[in-house]
């Protein structure tokens, strides 16, 4: 099982970075595609996102918002402790 986590840092801000996790998965393939699904929702000027392979080569999305002078990660990572 894998989890979809999303973590949002404030840029020049006093603002403790929030973390979700959205949703799990079965496996890693079906959570990495919610990346694209995500980038695919990205509207306006301030707003860029791209998929990136961190020093694990692992994928994760990176999304920066000029606007609200942020950016926000999102990863799949496998879950450690879970009970059905």
């Amino acid at each position: 099982m894998y989890t979809l986590i999303n973590i949002i840092i404030y840029l020049n801000m006093q603002n403790v970075p929030q973390v979700n996790v959205v949703t799990n998965f079965k496996n890693l393939e079906v959570c990495e595609s919610k990346f694209q699904e995500n980038l695919e929702r990205i509207k306006g000027n301030d707003k860029k996102g791209s998929v990136k392979i961190d020093q694990d080569n692992k994928k994760y999305l990176e999304i920066v918002d000029k606007a609200n002078n942020l950016k926000s990660y999102w990863f799949c990572n496998e879950i450690i402790f879970y009970r059905k």
